[in-house]
């Protein structure tokens, strides 16, 4: 049989048989489902009976849905709160967009542009997995100390990482933020979750986040975030340099230069901030 020949026996969903159009139906209608239902947490955690009548749907169906998203890692479970949330698959999933030609063709100019004005190591980082992923650097200095595009680096010490937490709907301290055990790496670390919730509040209202030493003694870090096209911040642009170099005067100077860069990014790639001090 050619290929002409096997073309000619495939049917159009009207001709299939009623039993493989009925299960199309019941998948699509799934499928639906499931989209709502991540809508629906995207705007926070919520207990089962809440996503249940948001979603109009009987609370068995959506605890169903529920159990195989999380099969996925599409959303995850806090047992302390008893609340379903979004999961880490979906922070990586969304990441997906950084690798879209257009958005990088803008980034990387910004990036370079901002390792020139500085002399520091510009990095770009998005959330995925529940660690900050490095996308892209520039580097114009080789003293400047740094990690290579591709590391991943934990949320809670750095301050792209610090930049995406805040961007959190929800700044509770419960469970270490759904990242497990905050890590010491260094003696200026911040382990206790409701210290990092409060410096949280801070990264959001100031929109700017310092890792002052807190991932590697020796480095100070700015980040600042950029938004996408719903206005939600899913990723952020870095500068690093040793600590005799950022002094805390260097640092309130470059910050608006790493926020004007996050700014630009986002305007330019058809991102825009939802409003003031929100992210």
């Amino acid at each position: 049989m050619g290929p002409d020949e096997l073309e000619d026996t495939e049917q159009p969903l009207s001709a299939r048989p009623t039993k493989a159009r009925r299960a199309d139906g019941d998948l699509v209608q799934s499928l639906n489902r499931a989209i709502a239902i991540l809508e629906i947490l995207s705007e926070g955690g919520c207990r089962l009976k809440d996503v249940s009548a948001r979603a109009n749907l009987p609370p068995s169906t959506t605890h169903r849905l529920l159990t195989t998203l999380e099969q996925k890692r599409l959303v995850r479970f806090d047992r302390e709160e008893n609340l379903w949330d979004i999961g880490s698959n979906c922070f990586a999933i969304g990441a997906g967009f950084l690798r879209r030609k257009h958005f990088m063709s803008i980034a990387v100019p910004r990036i370079e542009c901002l390792a020139l004005q500085t002399g520091a190591t510009v990095s770009l980082g998005v959330l995925e997995s529940g660690s900050i992923l490095l996308v892209k650097q520039a580097k114009r200095l080789q003293t400047t100390p740094a990690v290579p595009p591709g590391s991943s680096l934990p949320v809670h010490a750095t301050a792209m990482g610090k930049v995406l937490l805040a961007s959190s709907s929800d700044l509770r301290p419960s469970a270490s933020f759904g990242f497990g055990n905050l890590a010491r790496l260094t003696d200026r670390t911040i382990c206790d979750p409701s210290v990092l919730a409060k410096e949280l509040h801070t990264v959001r209202a100031g929109g700017i986040a310092i890792d002052d030493e807190e991932s590697m003694m020796g480095r100070r870090c700015i980040a600042a975030p950029i938004h996408n096209e719903l206005g939600d911040c899913v990723a952020a642009v870095s500068v690093t340099d040793t600590s005799s170099q950022l002094t805390d005067e260097a640092v309130r100077n470059l910050s608006a230069q790493v926020a004007a860069a996050a700014a630009e990014i986002t305007r330019s790639s058809g991102g825009y901030l939802r409003r003031k001090n929100s992210f």
